[in-house]
């Protein structure tokens, strides 16, 4: 008996951290569909900015992500996708007001204000913040962007980079 309950509880606890894979989730901000080995992120909404009396909707948009989500963050228009090792996907869509033209896509370094987006993220879950303090050797951040769409990938191992820079490319505009 002992030993069923100990397993039990291992069982429990290693579960705990990750999104229920089996079941989608859905609210008025985003929803998240999973499939055999990735999911789908759709961002369907969230609060307007306002600028001279004029409101900015967010971009819907869609990515396909890693499946391993351990949580979810929305911060003004970016959110943000958690995952074991304090690794960040940080997607800010833009505004629908935007131009939706093609652009050119580029990987450049991260700026100080795509990180304190994932800062504050990092802070309202109440974790340690240093991993902010100096880059680990191990690890990757970069930023994936067009000049309207923004996707950050923090803190990344550096073996899982390629496949979540592939994840990134995968965003598209929704109407």
């Amino acid at each position: 008996m002992r030993q069923q309950l100990l397993f039990l509880l291992v069982l429990l606890t290693s579960c705990a951290g990750y999104y229920n894979k089996s079941r989608d989730i859905s609210n008025k901000y985003y929803s998240l569909d999973f499939k055999e080995t990735y999911a789908v992120l759709k961002g369907i909404g969230g609060l307007p900015g306002v600028a001279d009396q004029e409101y900015f909707y967010p971009q819907k948009f869609e990515i396909n992500l890693p499946k391993q989500i351990k949580g979810i963050g929305i911060y003004g228009v970016t959110y943000i996708i958690e995952y074991d090792n304090e690794q960040i996907i940080a997607i800010n869509p833009g505004y629908q007001n935007h131009n939706k033209l093609p652009k050119i896509w580029s990987l450049k370094d991260v700026s100080e204000r795509e990180i304190s987006e994932i800062q504050n993220y990092w802070q309202s879950r109440k974790y340690s913040m240093r991993i902010f303090d100096y880059p680990k050797i191990s690890r990757t951040t970069r930023t994936y962007m067009n000049g309207e769409v923004t996707i950050v990938l923090f803190n990344i191992k550096h073996e899982d980079f390629e496949s979540d820079l592939a994840f990134a490319k995968s965003f598209k505009y929704l109407d």
